[in-house]
């Protein structure tokens, strides 16, 4: 748990140090440069108290801007947090905004696993990863490198390398010599678009197939080595009922040699490790609360600025159009004698000139050309509104933005679609205009 020592301290600049844990290798500044200048920095940075200095925990990108604009101090909240902790809070106060690319990913998960010993489960635990995914993340690493480079390009989606796990079981470097079958699966992944996990699974069937067969032939032997008399497995599943059956005896057997003292120590580190689940379950309740109650201030704060903008541009054009407007004229008023009525047979012609441009206005409106047009500025207006809800999406398997998003029908994606409907739209106003 955090504790705040010390809420809304000025600290200078240059005492303020990056984290060692910070997973980003870029930042983009230039969103938020705009709205320091104007309006300086509204939220507070949180640091932590390290070796005579201060160690960012969350705000790196507004100290960065800090620096730039040749800032003195910037305020901050201390908070009084161990190692652990510190390298768990700069994961996730980052993703709040922007989640990490591939390379970033694949960086942190070698580091913790190299430096800090951690294993593939407590990876996947501490930083909310399916460990299978920390996995294919580590495996790029046994890659060459420009396939490594292709992942981190997102040529090659990292759910790609998750489908081909197995053969990187037990390999420390994969080459296309050794591997011809990774990597054949690895450059369609990269030149064919639609290549993607379901595929995968269909082109590995052949190697799978040659791979169990290979894995049964290993059992025979070791079988027939250890006891001669059971029956030798002959297919995939009988394969996996006996790996179970040699596993639960091979842990029966290990129970049996274990003395008192062996059996409390397992015991005590059960409780251990069901004590530290139940925790890791609390710190995920509370993380969401904290990025809720983030989202929450963001988002009015973002409200906020909207529209003060909003009243500046409305203030400014009233100004404007103050200095502009021609001076005010009174006009005489002119009165119309309240006995003067039309003659009946003028207002009769006038009723039928309105029911005449009435019948015209149907009529033009009935026009294929008319209605083609306003279904093209029904499609145009709903695509416009497409893409503006579309800012932030992402594909959940392969990160990729959404400017993939296609009409399969003509493998058109959307901002294609957006332009065409354009040119179509403009194109059918000008030839109405003509006519």
């Amino acid at each position: 748990m955090s504790k705040v020592v010390v809420k809304g301290m000025d600290i200078p600049v240059d005492q303020i140090k990056p984290s060692p844990y910070q997973p980003r290798l870029t930042f983009d500044i230039e969103d938020i440069k705009g709205s320091i200048m104007r309006d300086g920095i509204l939220v507070t940075l949180t640091v932590r108290k390290k070796d005579g200095f201060y160690e960012m925990i969350d705000g790196e990108r507004r100290w960065r801007v800090a620096k730039e604009l040749g800032y003195e101090t910037v305020p901050c909240d201390v908070i009084d947090i161990d190692d652990d902790t510190a390298r768990r809070m700069v994961w996730k106060v980052n993703t709040l905004r922007k989640d990490y690319e591939p390379k970033e990913k694949a960086l942190f998960f070698k580091r913790m696993q190299e430096e800090y010993g951690m294993s593939l489960r407590g990876i996947g635990r501490e930083y909310d990863t399916d460990t299978k995914m920390v996995k294919a993340y580590l495996n790029v690493f046994k890659l060459p490198d420009e396939y490594q480079q292709m992942v981190w390009d997102g040529a090659i989606p990292i759910r790609n390398i998750l489908e081909l796990e197995q053969f990187f079981n037990g390999v420390e470097r994969s080459t296309p010599e050794a591997n011809p079958e990774i990597f054949e699966i690895l450059d369609r992944s990269a030149r064919e678009r639609y290549f993607g996990a379901e595929q995968i699974r269909e082109a590995i069937k052949p190697y799978l197939a040659k791979w169990r067969a290979e894995q049964i032939e290993k059992a025979k032997e070791a079988l027939a080595e250890v006891k001669p008399e059971v029956k030798v497995p002959e297919t995939p599943e009988e394969l996996e009922r006996v790996s179970r059956v040699l596993w639960e005896e091979a842990r029966r057997r290990r129970e049996e040699l274990l003395t008192p003292e062996e059996k409390a120590k397992i015991e005590v580190e059960k409780e251990a490790r069901r004590r530290e689940r139940e925790e890791a379950r609390k710190r995920r309740e509370e993380e969401l609360k904290r990025r809720l109650e983030a989202e929450k201030r963001r988002m009015e704060e973002e409200a906020r600025m909207k529209v003060e903008e909003e009243l500046l541009k409305d203030k400014e054009f009233l100004r404007k159009a103050a200095e502009l407007a021609p001076p005010i004229i009174e006009r005489p008023v002119m009165e119309v004698p309240l006995e003067f009525a039309p003659p009946p047979e003028e207002i009769e012609a006038i009723r039928e000139r309105l029911r005449e441009g009435e019948e015209r206005l149907k009529a033009i409106l009935e026009r294929p050309e008319v209605k083609e047009r306003g279904k093209l500025f029904e499609n145009w207006i709903a695509h416009d509104a497409l893409l503006g809800v579309l800012g932030s999406a992402h594909c959940p398997v392969c990160e990729a933005n959404w400017e993939n998003l296609v009409w399969k029908c003509h493998n058109l994606n959307v901002k294609e679609a957006y332009d065409l409907l354009t040119d179509k739209y403009q194109k059918a106003v000008r030839s109405g205009r003509k006519e």
